[in-house]
């Protein structure tokens, strides 16, 4: 698998870029916007998939699945950014959204 360097110069790996489905509760304007900016901090490979908490009923959410390679800062960092772009693309339920990041 060929490794992507992204905007920040950190790399990361090839996943799946099919998104799971469309959930009830985020239209598919907001999850576009949302795949949208995290491709720009992360680079192509974004996977998307959507999850639930087994502890609370009814709590479900979109997670968005990156694979970097770097230092430990520049991934913090990236996850800072990626939040503070979450707040300005995303209006209502914002906690809607979860970015799942395996370092490598």
């Amino acid at each position: 698998m060929a490794s992507i360097e992204n905007q920040s110069g950190l790399v990361s790996q090839p996943l799946a870029t099919a998104v799971v489905g469309v959930t009830p509760f985020v239209s598919k304007q907001v999850l576009d916007a949302v795949l949208e900016m995290t491709k720009d901090l992360f680079g192509e490979n974004v996977s998307v998939k959507e999850e639930a908490d087994p502890e609370i009923p009814g709590e479900r959410y979109v997670v968005l699945d990156v694979v970097l390679r770097g230092d430990v800062r520049e991934i913090v960092a990236l996850d800072q950014e990626w939040h503070r772009r979450l707040l300005g693309t995303v209006a209502e339920n914002p906690q809607g959204f979860r970015l799942s990041i395996e370092p490598k």
